[in-house]
């Protein structure tokens, strides 16, 4: 029961797809009745029938019931003479059913939740056909496929509206693209943050959204992850919803299959345009006290050099200390704090 329930299919709208299938059956068959039958708990249901204009009987007088217990199939070739449904009210009623072919329908585990089945009022004494039992086998295949197709279909809908309810949840703006690059999804932070529509910035309309003097450079570092398939990390100035740019951290990673080929990329946009300007803060004050500190350093050199002149014999003491205050001078630039841009190197210094 578990199994079929696994389907979600019970109690849903007729759908041409089955009902293609048990017509297709009847007329190979010759009969009046074909059926996608499943077993639910105290009833038969039917996906799809033709010849009864019902969609579900009491499982106390169905035939499929007793094929399940059957390894693949169950023929009755005249259910008359057949004690498990001598005392049928099916079978002893006007225009009682005499003839019956099934085929077990199994879960991908291989557990049997139905048959698609054929029901003739006429005895067949010879059974079915070869040909006949070929094509119950081959379209009670199609059925199960079209079951599991649907199942897939729901299970990825509920997955991606799990992915959809975790990454809307995040602070970051959280984006997906095909393989090639193509974006096809964004998160409701990148909406919120950048104020487009929904879509607009699908495919390669994301890079109109940075600041023109980033849109180059960071067209370079995602075409080289792209053909590299390394990992895309850059920081660029993003268009905020009032028209403001602000310093964003992009980054995303591949998601591979088990042959190593890249199936998705993943990535994700954070807001550091506060952490940018606290940096530029630290480094505007870093740089008014170095200044500062140099200053000191200069009056202290200078305040040597004119005493070496009061005092003629101390001329090569204060040389000499001029010179290791020059020197801290220029090693107080390399141990200060620095950003990337402002730090220096050993060949500016000399």
């Amino acid at each position: 029961m578990a199994a079929l329930r696994a389907y979600d299919i019970l109690d849903t709208e007729r759908d041409p797809a089955f009902d293609g299938i048990v017509q297709l059956i009847a007329r190979v068959f010759d009969a009046p009745i074909a059926v996608v039958n499943l077993i639910d708990e105290g009833r038969q249901w039917f996906k799809a029938e033709t010849g009864l204009g019902v969609r579900e009987t009491p499982l106390e007088t169905s035939f499929c019931a007793h094929a399940l217990l059957e390894q693949e199939r169950m023929i009755v070739p005249d259910a008359t003479k057949d004690e498990r449904f001598t005392c049928n009210p099916l079978v002893t009623g006007e225009n009682g059913l005499r003839f019956y072919a099934g085929q077990i329908l199994k879960s991908a585990e291989g557990l049997p939740i139905g048959t698609l089945c054929v029901l003739d009022t006429r005895v067949r004494p010879e059974g079915p056909t070869p040909l006949q039992l070929e094509a119950l086998e081959v379209l009670a295949a199609q059925v199960m496929a079209q079951l599991e197709l649907r199942r897939a279909l729901r299970l990825q809908q509920q997955s991606e509206s799990q992915f959809a309810a975790v990454t809307d949840a995040m602070p970051q703006m959280v984006w997906s693209t095909l393989p090639d690059g193509f974006h096809d999804y964004y998160n409701a932070r990148w909406y919120e943050f950048t104020g487009v529509p929904a879509g607009s910035t699908d495919g390669e309309g994301w890079n109109d959204m940075f600041h023109p003097d980033d849109q180059e450079r960071a067209r370079i570092r995602w075409t080289h992850s792209l053909t590299t398939g390394e990992p895309y990390e850059i920081e660029y100035r993003l268009r905020h919803r009032s028209g403001v740019y602000r310093w964003t951290l992009g980054r995303a990673m591949p998601i591979r299959n088990e042959g190593g080929e890249i199936t998705r990329w993943f990535g994700t946009c954070t807001d550091i345009d506060d952490l940018k300007r606290m940096e530029q803060s630290k480094e505007l004050l870093s740089q008014e006290l170095s200044h500062r500190i140099k200053n000191i350093f200069a009056v202290v050199s200078a305040l040597i050099a004119l005493s070496a002149r009061q005092f003629p014999e101390a001329k090569a003491f204060a040389a000499a200390v001029r010179t290791r205050i020059n020197a801290l001078a220029r090693a107080h630039e390399f141990v200060r704090p620095h950003t990337e841009t402002s730090r220096p190197t050993v060949g500016a210094m000399t």
